[in-house]
């Protein structure tokens, strides 16, 4: 099971500007879900994000942040790459035939705005256990994006939102990330 936090109050994307979107961001639950429960979420259009603790902080500006912030996260334990070119490299056969993602993703699914002559997808990784809010953002700016520079590089830190949707096609693959392979491959080296 990883530490996961879902919001089962909006489906698919709520975005900045929308008037729910500070709701939506003070409305996640934490949970303790499989890859399979996760993928499920997913496909009923559930966001999901790092879980993060449950309390507002206060900007230098004196104004108040929402729950979901980098500051608030309590523990890393899924990474996601987005795939938005629109063509064969964000298929979901394309992407399960890349080794690194075939042995190491826990599953991989369609997005929200998917077509079938613009493909786009999701890929979904879990961790043995938490990370740092730190460590998920060197892994994500040092390893994931340079590895796949085809992938989004606005998902670049741990309080992203992975947004659901609703019937997507998916892959379960059930593979978990070692965190003790990746400290000592990617974050110790980078830090040193």
């Amino acid at each position: 099971r990883f530490s996961v936090d879902v919001n089962q109050h909006f489906t698919d994307k709520v975005k900045p500007g929308d008037s729910r979107f500070w709701r939506f961001n003070n409305s996640f639950q934490t949970c303790q879900l499989t890859a399979s429960e996760m993928l499920e979420h997913a496909r009923q259009g559930h966001a999901t994000t790092a879980a993060h603790k449950k309390v507002h902080n206060k900007k230098a500006n004196g104004k108040i942040t929402s729950y979901r912030v980098k500051l608030n996260g309590t523990g890393v334990q899924f990474f996601q790459l987005d795939f938005e070119t629109e063509d064969e490299r964000s298929t979901l056969d394309f992407l399960a035939g890349d080794s690194f993602i075939s042995q190491h993703a826990a599953y991989i699914h369609t997005s929200s705005s998917h077509e079938e002559d613009k493909p786009r997808a999701r890929v979904i990784f879990t961790t043995s256990q938490p990370l740092t809010t730190e460590e998920a953002d060197i892994l994500y700016k040092e390893y994931f994006l340079a590895k796949y520079p085809h992938a989004d590089d606005s998902v670049n830190h741990a309080a992203v939102v992975a947004y659901g949707a609703k019937n997507c096609e998916a892959m379960l693959l059930e593979n978990v990330l070692d965190v003790e392979v990746l400290r000592e491959e990617i974050i110790e080296p980078y830090q040193a």
